[in-house]
């Protein structure tokens, strides 16, 4: 009688047992179902050119949920996202200063600005719309005043007169 209350505990517990490790393993799995997820939107993120939202998603990635061949896709793609971000920051601002190169009338800067976005692969389609738009607006003030265009182009600045205290 008592051998079998020993062993009823023992069944009892051996079961216990078996369902806390089938648990455990149930939210180690979500855990890395969940890694994977987010490594899956961080890489969706990136491809939409959604750089920056993209790196925010792969660093908040838990690496020790994930595979080896899972780690070095999310490490890969971080590093990628942060190049995107720089260039895309690059990019926004190369567009500013060719605006600010036509505004000006310096046509050949504001020429070479719109073609630094268009060649920035991590430039977006609205950017590439205004560099477009910017070299369109060069191409117009060349056929305007073709002769005041090549008078601000060809012109340099006189070089500043020295000051010289003495001769003041």
């Amino acid at each position: 009688m008592k051998r079998l209350r020993i062993f009823e505990r023992g069944l009892v517990l051996l079961v216990a047992a078996g369902a806390l490790v089938m648990v455990a393993g149930t939210l180690v799995l979500a855990q890395d179902d969940q890694a994977t997820e987010a490594l899956n939107r961080g890489i969706r993120l990136f491809e939409e050119g959604r750089y920056q939202l993209a790196q925010e998603v792969l660093l908040d990635v838990d690496r020790n949920n994930l595979n080896a061949t899972q780690k070095t896709l999310r490490d890969e793609y971080v590093e990628r996202s942060q190049v995107a971000v720089t260039m895309a920051e690059k990019a926004t601002q190369d567009l500013e200063y060719c605006e600010a190169a036509i505004d000006d009338g310096d046509l050949q800067l504001a020429e070479m600005l719109c073609q630094a976005v268009l060649d920035n692969e991590f430039a977006s389609p609205v950017m590439r719309e205004s560099a477009t738009a910017g070299h369109q607006r060069v191409e117009d003030f060349r056929r305007a005043a073709p002769d005041a265009v090549m008078e601000l182009e060809t012109a340099t600045p006189a070089p500043a007169a020295p000051v010289d205290a003495q001769t003041a």
